[in-house]
């Protein structure tokens, strides 16, 4: 996808434009198994990353849960990844799902157990999903991911949608309104050398 790189985002108030313009696809899911969290190496367990290392893209040590998510409805898909109603998709999740803020490794920096908002089987959700290079120990493994983590999550209850930034509940009707406009937008816009248009109406 596609995005001004001249862009400055808040993303305390990350547009919807902005997760349209720089996902894959946008379902509504089920939530049918959550793992338990695990750490990012072959085994699952804990690992330190050899500091000798001189790989620049080399993996950092932190928590990571599987989510399998039964698609509902797609809201719109890509060449990258074009998911079916009715069908299964796994997904990783950043974070160990405790959303205490807490640290998971000794990393002063690193932010992973307060990234991903609450993941729970037989929830139902508005995921915008982006195709990565998850980092493994082992190397990176392509992988699906929710697209700036709980920034691109929303759980879809009683015909409302509720970010999981900002705490904000918007009709589900009108938030699927707005995400098909701002997709038929990009595309009208879009260019062979994924030229953007710009940020607008931010969320919040």
């Amino acid at each position: 996808m596609y995005e001004d790189p001249s862009q400055t985002i808040d993303l305390g108030l990350l547009s919807i434009n902005h997760l349209v313009n720089t996902s894959d696809a946008a379902v509504i899911a089920t939530v049918s198994a959550v793992s338990a969290p695990k750490w990012n190496s072959d085994s699952g367990s804990v690992w330190t990353s050899d500091p000798n290392d001189p790989n620049p893209k080399k993996a950092q040590p932190f928590q990571y849960r599987d989510v399998t998510l039964q698609v509902k409805q797609v809201l719109f898909g890509s060449s990258d990844l074009n998911p079916v109603a009715g069908s299964t998709l796994d997904v990783k999740v950043y974070g160990s799902g405790a959303n205490t803020g807490a640290m998971v490794s000794g990393d002063p920096n690193d932010r992973w157990n307060q990234i991903a908002g609450p993941f729970t089987a037989g929830d139902t959700q508005l995921l915008f999903l982006e195709n990565v290079d998850f980092p493994m120990q082992s190397g990176p493994t392509p992988s699906i991911v929710v697209n700036h983590d709980r920034y691109g999550h929303w759980v879809v209850a009683d015909s409302n949608a509720q970010s999981m930034v900002v705490g904000r509940t918007v009709p589900l009707q009108n938030l699927e309104d707005r995400i098909a406009t701002e997709r038929t937008a990009g595309l009208q816009q879009e260019t062979p050398d994924q030229a953007s248009k710009t940020e607008t109406n931010p969320l919040g």
